[in-house]
């Protein structure tokens, strides 16, 4: 009889006494750690009823923020375009607006996350933007990508 066990690293059979190793023991404390996480999730989402969350995507704490990311969508597309075609007082128009609506989605009750997250995506968008800007008419540190990319 084979004093090993078939899964090399997790245990073996000494004198009647198993001996785990050091990898199966984070092993197991891996697969518990994403036990108890999963748990906590779960946790989360059944707290409220159906009928809640139904209010919830229903609502225009949802649906704002939803139509709101076209602003940081169309900024990220922005990014390779040609900076000479950028606003320097549309970008830093937004850069405020964005900066003024993140603090109220901090600070609204219950906080809007999603609003949260819309609005930092575009400051930090146009913030890009602005500095892209400042480099192409002032500053001349980098060579935008896109201006290589319309050279060639």
């Amino acid at each position: 009889m084979d004093n090993t066990n078939s899964n090399p690293g997790s245990t073996r059979k000494l004198g009647g006494r198993r001996r785990v190793s050091s990898e199966s023991i984070s092993q197991f404390a891996h697969r518990t750690e994403i036990t108890r996480r999963m748990s906590q999730i779960a946790r989360y989402f059944t707290r409220y009823s159906a009928k809640e969350w139904q209010n919830y995507f229903l609502s225009t704490h949802f649906w704002g923020p939803v139509a709101n990311w076209g602003l940081p969508l169309a900024a990220i597309a922005d990014l390779k375009k040609n900076p000479d075609m950028i606003s320097p007082n549309m970008t830093s128009a937004l850069v405020i607006y964005s900066s003024v609506f993140m603090r109220f989605a901090w600070h609204v009750q219950p906080r809007n996350l999603l609003l949260f997250a819309c609005h930092f995506t575009n400051f930090s968008a146009q913030s890009g933007q602005m500095l892209r800007y400042l480099n192409h008419n002032y500053l001349h540190v980098i060579e935008d990508p896109a201006l290589k990319k319309q050279a060639q």
